[in-house]
């Protein structure tokens, strides 16, 4: 993690805290799960924005006494997101600031605990985008509208697609749903989530093949190549994935198959202490499909407040999630509510 240290009254206290973050950052016992899945992307404002272009892509067969027919580009979906501040402060009077030993160990708790929290509070952000990814009332970490007002979002709290109904749409959508990817030709319906109430073999199997082979169609209904690479799973149900995952035999079947499919499918595996839904497993492809989008890595300041007699020391970092393309990811067993 980079740090921009701003030059302010105390530039002494600024840099010790610094010092103290990374310390604790480096010792941290919280380990970032996010990095792993997510396309990382430094941007510049409060907002951004992707449109895809669908522009050619199949060359066609052609008799040598024809001409070229026209495939027109066209743009196609468009894709929003915010960035939101998070931020904390505390306050010291003038004593406890003049008392130097005092003053340096409230400032070294301060800074250890804001460093390891800022890996604990941007591991929760990326999670909300698998945790309320299914909600059906959609949630406010998809809305691209910031608060500047810069862009507008129309999908609110919903994901980019449109729907055929006024119903939200979530980034991961089960079968039977009303919602129309209305960039495809035809405007095509789709679903990237499953509930088969279970978690074995069978359930991964179906879920790699919606994502792989359901899933895998461009905007032009053009076929195009998925291929699974990763699992994320919450932390209690590493028991059940080890045993799915790592058995030589398909692990809770009589029939002695082997395992090889599923032993070999996974380059990343994910186990995310925080995921909070207790039986949903996503797979998808890394760095596909979802980016983060980081504006400000955590900032301190240290400054006087003369009116108040205090002085505070404050933090303040800024970040954004994007859910970019359903067709990389597919869940099962994620809650809609």
């Amino acid at each position: 993690m980079s740090f921009n240290v701003q030059s302010d009254f105390s530039k002494g206290a600024v840099k010790n805290m610094y010092d103290y973050s990374i310390e604790a950052m480096q010792y941290a016992k919280t380990q970032e799960k996010w990095p792993e899945i997510f396309e990382e992307k430094e941007i510049d404002g409060d907002h951004w924005q992707e449109t895809s272009v669908i522009g050619p892509k199949m060359l066609r067969k052609t008799g040598q006494a024809e001409g070229f027919q026209v495939t027109l580009a066209r743009e196609g979906y468009t894709v929003y997101a915010a960035v939101f501040d998070y931020t904390d402060a505390i306050t010291m009077n003038y004593d406890t600031v003049r008392d130097i030993k005092k003053f340096k160990n409230i400032l070294r708790e301060c800074a250890n605990g804001w460093g390891e929290g800022a890996i604990i509070t941007r591991d929760q952000f990326y999670a909300r985008v698998f945790n309320k990814g299914g909600m059906t009332a959609g949630d406010w970490i998809f809305n691209g509208t910031p608060e500047s007002g810069a862009q507008s979002d129309a999908s609110g709290d919903g994901c980019y697609d449109s729907a055929s109904s006024s119903a939200i749409v979530a980034p991961f959508c089960r079968t039977g749903d009303t919602y129309k990817h209305t960039s495809k030709v035809g405007g095509t319906s789709y679903y990237n989530a499953l509930a088969s109430g279970t978690v074995n073999a069978a359930s991964i199997v179906s879920l790699i093949n919606l994502v792989e082979v359901t899933n895998a169609y461009d905007e032009r209904d053009v076929k195009i190549p998925i291929t699974v690479d990763a699992i994320v799973y919450p932390q209690g149900q590493w028991e059940t994935i080890g045993r799915i995952l790592d058995s030589d035999k398909i692990a809770g079947l009589s029939t002695n198959d082997t395992n090889a499919g599923l032993k070999r499918k996974f380059k990343t595996r994910v186990e995310w202490p925080q995921l909070t839904d207790t039986d949903a497993v996503f797979v998808g492809v890394a760095k596909k499909g979802l980016v983060a989008l980081k504006r400000m890595d955590p900032v301190f300041d240290f400054f006087e407040d003369k009116k108040t007699r205090c002085y505070w020391a404050t933090v303040e970092a800024r970040m954004g999630a994007m859910f970019k393309n359903f067709r990389f990811w597919g869940v099962d067993n994620l809650a809609q509510s």
